[in-house]
């Protein structure tokens, strides 16, 4: 009976530590504890105006917050590479939210589409924050977007 103890802590021990989340270089990825969620989707594809002109900026775009109840949601749209996978977290600075999001994969390819990041916070106090959104490669951030 003993034994069967002692095998049993083992193996909560062994999966609940080979089953955390990890980035590229097997560190450990802890998201924020006010992040209920993070999804990112297709959103649309450039228009041959923006393609011919130019007339868009990678990784700039656009951020909408909307309050109801205890959660904030923001929305974040902006053109990207068209095959990312992305995740997201939170970093909070005063009265100030970032919203972060990283590639889960370092794969890229040529064809640029707009994405909406999507992320629903727990936000009890319902304050108000200055939103902006980062993208981070290798513990780096640079700001596309503020409002």
């Amino acid at each position: 009976m003993k034994w069967f103890r002692l095998t049993a802590v083992a193996a909560i021990i062994f999966f609940g530590f080979s089953c955390q989340e990890k980035d590229g270089s097997g560190n450990n990825l802890q998201n924020h504890k006010n992040l209920i969620s993070f999804s990112n989707e297709f959103l649309r594809d450039l228009t041959v105006e923006e393609q011919e002109q130019d007339s868009y900026t990678y990784g700039k775009g656009s951020i909408q917050q909307e309050q109801k109840a205890d959660t904030l949601y923001v929305t974040a749209d902006f053109p990207w590479s068209g095959c990312a996978d992305m995740e997201g977290d939170l970093v909070y600075k005063g009265d100030s939210l970032t919203l972060v999001y990283r590639l889960k994969e370092d794969v890229v390819c040529a064809e640029i589409i707009y994405y909406r990041l999507k992320y629903k916070i727990l936000n009890k106090e319902k304050a108000r924050y200055k939103v902006d959104i980062e993208y981070q490669e290798n513990e780096k951030t640079s700001t596309p977007n503020k409002i």
